[in-house]
C-alpha cells in the first residue's frame, strides 16, 4: 500500500506471507517534509510447528509453544518469560494455541504482563472484548480480533482494579487518554471529518465518533486497539477492512505516535 493523507503525510505498507505462516511486513510514515515519523520491519518465521523466531527492527525472539507452556526468550538480553497454559487458556485451548503460535515475541510478553486469562467465544466476531476489572480477554477463532483485544490491554495495562470506580483516577493511566494524543488524534479526525463524504465517514464511524459505547471519546480506545492490531498483525477480515483502510491511510500521525506508546 502506498497512502497518502490530507496533509501530506505517505504511509507505506508491505506485507508478505507463505501457507507455512512465515511473514514480513514493512511499515513506514513520513510526513511532508520527509521526516520518518515511523519505521517498522517485522520477520516472523516458522522453524518447527511449536517453535518460532520473531523479529521487529532487529530485536529478536525465539518462541516456544505447546499445549502446556509458553516460553519466550529474548535473544538479545537472555530473558525468558514463561506461562502455564492450562491455567492461563479456558474454553476452545485448540483454536487458542493457533493464535498464540502466530504472534511475535515482544507481543505475547506484552499479553503474559497484560492479560490474566484468555477464554474462547462461539459467537461471531463482534462479541470479543477485554474486561478491564479481571483483565480477561474473551476471543472469537481470529487473530486480528485478539491483537485488537489485546490493544484495549495495553491501553489499560496501569487500570488500577482497586479504584475501579473512580474513573477519572484510573482512566489518565490509559493511552487512550494521553492528551498530546488525543490532539493529534482530533486534528487527524477533524481533518477527515471535513474532507470526506458521509459515506466514508460511515465506514470508520467506529473510530471518529464523539461518543461510543465506552463514553465520551471512547471511540478513540478503539483506535488505539486497532492500531494495535495493525501493526501486529494483517487485517484479512472482509468485515473490518474498510475501517482499518481508512484508519491507516487517513490517520498516519496518530498512528506513529500510538506506536510508540504501545511499545512502552
Amino acid at each position: 500500500k502506498n497512502l497518502e493523507s490530507f496533509d501530506g503525510t505517505k504511509t507505506n505498507y508491505e506485507y508478505l506471507d507463505d501457507p507455512q505462516g512465515n511473514r514480513v511486513s514493512k511499515y513506514k510514515i513520513v510526513d511532508k517534509n520527509g521526516n520518518v515519523l515511523m519505521s517498522k520491519e517485522q520477520y516472523f518465521d516458522v522453524i518447527s510447528e511449536n517453535k518460532f523466531i520473531s523479529s521487529e527492527n532487529g530485536k529478536n525472539y525465539e518462541i516456544n509453544v505447546n499445549e502446556k507452556e509458553l516460553n519466550v526468550k529474548d535473544l538479545q538480553s537472555g530473558k525468558e518469560t514463561s506461562t502455564e497454559l492450562n491455567t492461563y487458556l479456558f474454553g476452545d485451548t485448540k483454536a487458542l494455541l493457533k493464535i498464540l503460535k502466530q504472534i511475535k515475541g515482544d507481543e505475547l510478553i506484552s499479553m503474559t504482563e497484560n492479560v490474566k486469562r484468555i477464554f474462547t467465544t462461539p459467537d461471531d466476531l463482534g462479541a470479543s472484548f477485554f474486561n478491564p476489572a479481571n483483565k480477561d480477554i474473551t476471543t472469537c477463532d481470529n487473530l486480528y480480533t485478539f491483537v485488537h483485544e489485546l490493544g484495549h490491554a495495553k491501553d489499560m495495562k496501569n487500570y488500577d482494579i482497586t479504584t475501579f470506580k473512580t474513573k477519572d483516577a484510573t482512566e489518565s493511566t490509559k493511552i487512550s487518554k494521553n492528551k498530546d494524543l488525543l490532539e493529534i488524534y482530533n486534528k487527524e479526525r477533524d481533518n477527515f471529518n471535513k474532507n470526506t463524504s458521509e459515506t466514508q465517514r460511515n465506514h470508520v464511524d467506529y473510530f471518529i465518533s464523539n461518543v461510543s459505547n465506552k463514553g465520551k471519546d471512547g471511540s478513540f480506545s478503539e483506535a488505539v486497539a486497532e492500531i494495535n492490531a495493525m501493526l501486529n498483525t494483517y487485517n484479512s477480515v472482509d468485515r473490518f477492512s474498510m475501517r482499518s483502510q481508512y484508519l491507516q491511510q487517513y490517520f498516519p500521525k496518530t498512528i506513529a505516535c500510538v506506536a510508540e506508546k504501545l511499545a512502552i
